[in-house]
């Protein structure tokens, strides 16, 4: 999971303070448990494991039995990757019905993706 917030939030100070809570705090794993996963904090996550029992404590040794075959976490998204992806989809719809030549929307999407990634 993944979380943001906008730069334009009026609250963006107390949105941090939220996921912080919830990616940093043992209170906030506690009450979570593994029920959206396991916890993203691997101090945090090494604690409960410690005390883990029932279901919970078989969604950590399952972790631990695959822990071998784990790839590092990929990098969040570039900047305007999803405002890109519907750039992309409109443009190949515009194109797929005749409402813009390949040429032309090959430069409405350049220029319009120079706009979304700030270039």
């Amino acid at each position: 999971m993944m979380l943001g917030v906008s730069a334009n939030s009026p609250h963006a100070a107390e949105a941090v303070e939220l996921m912080n809570f919830l990616i940093n705090s043992p209170q906030a794993a506690s009450a979570l448990g593994t029920s959206r996963g396991l916890f993203p904090n691997l101090q945090v996550r090494q604690s409960m494991a410690n005390g883990a029992t029932g279901a919970t404590q078989t969604v950590y040794s399952y972790e631990s039995a695959q822990a071998n075959g784990f790839a590092p976490t990929p990098p969040a998204p570039p900047k305007g990757d999803g405002q890109l992806l519907t750039l992309m989809i409109s443009t190949y719809q515009k194109v797929a019905f005749g409402q813009l030549t390949p040429a032309a929307a090959a430069q409405q999407f350049y220029s319009q993706a120079q706009g979304i990634i700030g270039q």
